[in-house]
């Protein structure tokens, strides 16, 4: 119909006039199918981005920071997988119009698993002003699953307290959180080691620099990550180098860093480990049984204060052969025998020192072995191993 129309009737008096509305022009609705791509997309292989994992990444203090694929620069040093697989690549143009008009209607419902492909689709592209959008409409929904309050909180966006369950998210907040329990490490680390979780390594190395997480299972992590030295910067390099002194046996410690470290590296991680191990730098003019005297007429002096620094060195260096012996003395000074014998055993070969000779023969003596006691003790005599 014309804007204005005159129908006229036979009756001259009588004249109808009707003028046409406008239409106001409409935004045309956008080709709603980018969550059916990202479905498509994120498949087999790539299933593990619709998952929180993936998007953290940890440092060497524990801590947790964002981990995406798509954006191109990071500040933070946090581990990411060396020769990471890039997935797959979306471009603005195949998101944005329809994300923008999920936005602007708010009548269209939306069941919270769809909707909660955006969520991950802006965490995998580093997006965090629209997964802040997205959040915001989650938390009005009442849609928080427990594995995103877990993320959000190990992030520090959040702060909720998800009730524990056997996910590996939930061990990773419980580690931060100083809620871990015996074993969770050892589970931490087997994601790591076989279910490709290399992100994670922060957290075992922070638990290896505090002293709580040594033995086999963590020698199996240090071959693991090891075997990357050469994809690392240069300030990891130099990191879980200093971290690795004392945190593993000497023996490994060789086996594992002689292969990958320069000509004045590997020196300097020598004299590293003889320090640690040994007790001794090459300019030391006191022998190592000099030292050991002094340490015990200090012990006896300062007790408390000898014990302490002890303690905090044996935290350091679990492994150190000179910090276990002098651990057994203190133990034997305590009558502490049980200790003795389990520090002793940890001493490598300073077990054989004359002056440890001497502390084994008074363990053996009052275990009722005097036969073999005695002969100790001359042993440790004739080799000027007596304690003063």
């Amino acid at each position: 119909m014309n804007p204005q129309v005159t129908l006229k009737y036979s009756w001259p008096e009588l004249e109808i006039r009707e003028t046409e509305i406008p239409v106001p022009t409409e935004r045309p609705i956008p080709r709603l199918g980018f969550e059916k791509k990202l479905r498509n997309a994120f498949f087999g292989k790539y299933s593990k981005f619709l998952t929180y994992l993936p998007y953290l990444g940890t440092d060497f203090t524990g801590g947790f920071g964002l981990h995406t694929f798509q954006e191109t620069t990071s500040s933070r040093k946090t581990f990411v997988t060396p020769k990471p697989d890039p997935g797959p690549i979306f471009v603005e143009e195949e998101w944005r119009e329809e994300w923008e008009y999920y936005l602007e209607a708010t009548k269209i419902t939306k069941s919270s698993s769809e909707f909660e492909l955006w969520g991950f689709f802006f965490l995998y592209s580093g997006d965090k002003e629209n997964f802040q959008i997205w959040l915001e409409i989650q938390e009005d929904s009442r849609a928080i699953s427990t594995s995103l309050k877990f993320f959000l909180s190990l992030l520090g966006w959040r702060h909720y307290e998800p009730k524990r369950d056997e996910s590996l998210l939930s061990l990773l907040f419980a580690y931060q959180t100083g809620e871990s329990k015996k074993g969770d490490l050892d589970l931490i680390a087997k994601s790591i080691l076989y279910e490709g979780n290399w992100q994670f390594s922060g957290i075992l190395l922070d638990a290896i620099s505090k002293g709580i997480w040594y033995g086999e299972r963590a020698n199996s992590f240090w071959r693991f990550i090891v075997g990357f030295y050469e994809d690392w910067k240069d300030w990891e390099k130099t990191r879980i180098r200093a971290l690795s002194l004392g945190k593993l046996p000497p023996t490994l410690a060789v086996s594992l860093f002689e292969d990958v470290l320069s000509a004045d590296e590997k020196q300097e991680y020598l004299e590293g480990l003889n320090l640690v191990f040994r007790g001794k730098t090459k300019s030391d003019t006191s022998s190592l049984n000099e030292k050991i005297q002094m340490f015990l007429k200090n012990f006896k002096l300062q007790n408390d204060y000898e014990r302490d620094l002890l303690l905090r060195k044996l935290k350091q260096y679990p492994c150190s052969y000179y910090y276990n012996l002098l651990n057994s003395f203190v133990a034997a000074e305590d009558a502490n025998w049980s200790l003795f014998h389990e520090a002793y055993e940890r001493a490598g070969r300073l077990r054989f020192l004359p002056i440890a000779l001497h502390f084994k023969a008074k363990y053996l003596q009052n275990k009722g072995d005097t036969e073999l006691a005695n002969t100790l003790f001359k042993v440790a005599e004739d080799h000027d191993g007596g304690v003063e």
